[in-house]
């Protein structure tokens, strides 16, 4: 269950933000959801993680990921630097799992 905070977020009663207004906080374009492509330099390796769920604005091209999205990226990006020397390319269903 959410409380309502606002036009733009309600609070969840796990403590999460959910987002209620579907535009850019940039430009107020709209936002969409899609699949993108994230790219780490970390630590002098390169790390590429396809297939990413998104939310990107169809008018300034804004890239935003849900915390869930950007916790695990995190863990991806992390797990790749300990197992390459250079670039890693990744999808993100399989870092994920």
């Amino acid at each position: 269950m959410c409380i309502e905070k606002g036009e733009i977020q309600q609070l969840c009663a796990d403590g999460a933000i959910q987002w209620t207004d579907h535009n850019c906080f940039m430009c107020k374009g709209t936002i969409e959801d899609k699949l993108t492509t994230f790219m780490a330099d970390a630590a002098n390796s390169i790390v590429i993680v396809k297939n990413v769920p998104s939310q990107v604005c169809s008018q300034c091209g804004e890239t935003s990921y849900s915390d869930d999205v950007a916790s695990q990226l995190e863990k991806i990006v992390s797990s790749a630097q300990v197992a390459m020397s250079e670039i890693a390319v990744i999808n993100y269903a399989a870092g994920a799992a």
